[in-house]
């Protein structure tokens, strides 16, 4: 089947392509970063250099595709705050140009990366997905009128639509330089260069995290599960079985090196939120899916890895 991965080159998007790749997809890898195809992956991966804004240029990539994962955003909260336009501009404009330019094509079902920030700080332990949305950020509005635009897409134009609400991904590959870095991937610079890690708050937030290959197989167990478009899109959580502190993951960090990890506090910061645990029981139901990956199976496959901006698919 051809298909099409937005965000290709990114974290997530480039396992999620090369797993499509390994299953015998042909895979439109777009993206507005040039990144190499590995040889193995040659005959399997086309990369096509594309803002998600462009109409014409999507639509060219559209064409003979059958099924789509979106995966394009900026994806950070801090970032949103500093340029809240070209949030919306990327994440809710970019999202409905690919879906409409999905429909022309006939595409008939459209996977897409949404966010657990959407719950922003609701009081409720375990984040379910009929919580009433409560954004914090221009990040999380931004990824909530998408899912907005989903619905219609669904309902109204009969397109099968699949959302997932991401929690706290991490895994190999995973970006560690600039200023809006995931805390795995900064504590892991922190510690390869001597530099204490920087902690924004008390350090007793907490957070589900999930292993990136987790992630990538849930996309591809719901792939294959039916969708009626006259229900609206299908929203599902992502996230592991349970939540740990900042300072308790600084913590697990520390015992895997055998040396505790340096910390430097600083005021919180606007946006964040203060506990994000996800309840995954409607995966679980839908798609039979399950989080694999103990957290420190993954935290020590993340130290293990090596991350190059030039890296291939």
């Amino acid at each position: 089947m051809r298909v099409l991965v937005t965000g290709a080159a990114g974290f997530i998007g480039s396992h999620l392509t090369r797993a499509l790749a390994a299953a015998g997809h042909e895979v439109v890898a777009l993206d507005i970063v040039p990144r190499a195809v590995s040889p193995e992956d040659a005959g399997h991966i086309e990369p096509v250099i594309v803002d998600v804004r462009d109409a014409d240029a999507v639509a060219n990539a559209m064409r003979g595709v059958e099924m789509v994962w979106h995966q394009a955003a900026m994806a950070s909260v801090p970032a949103s705050f500093d340029d809240p336009a070209a949030c919306m501009a990327i994440n809710s404009s970019g999202s409905a140009n690919i879906f409409e330019q999905a429909r022309l094509a006939g595409v008939k079902r459209i996977m897409m990366a949404s966010t657990s920030a959407i719950y922003g700080d609701d009081p409720t332990p375990i984040k379910h997905e009929r919580l009433t949305p409560r954004p914090q950020s221009p990040y999380a509005v931004s990824k909530l009128a998408m899912e907005h635009l989903a619905d219609v897409y669904a309902r109204q134009l009969g397109m099968e639509m699949v959302a997932f609400r991401y929690f706290n991904v991490y895994g190999p590959g995973q970006p560690e330089e600039g200023g809006y870095a995931a805390v795995m991937p900064a504590i892991r610079k922190a510690i390869r260069k001597g530099e204490p890690f920087k902690v924004f708050g008390d350090g007793e937030q907490t957070r589900s995290f999930i292993y990136v290959g987790d992630i990538v197989r849930a996309n591809l167990l719901a792939a294959e599960v039916p969708v009626d478009p006259a229900n609206g899109v299908v929203i599902a959580n992502l996230a592991s079985s349970g939540a740990i502190s900042l300072n308790d993951l600084i913590d697990v960090f520390g015992e895997i090196i055998g040396t505790p990890v340096q910390v430097e506090t600083h005021p919180e910061r606007e946006g964040d939120i203060k506990h994000s645990a996800g309840d995954v029981t409607f995966a679980r139901e839908y798609f039979d899916f399950e989080p694999q990956v103990d957290l420190r199976d993954g935290v020590r496959a993340l130290l293990a890895s090596l991350t190059s901006p030039s890296g291939a698919l």
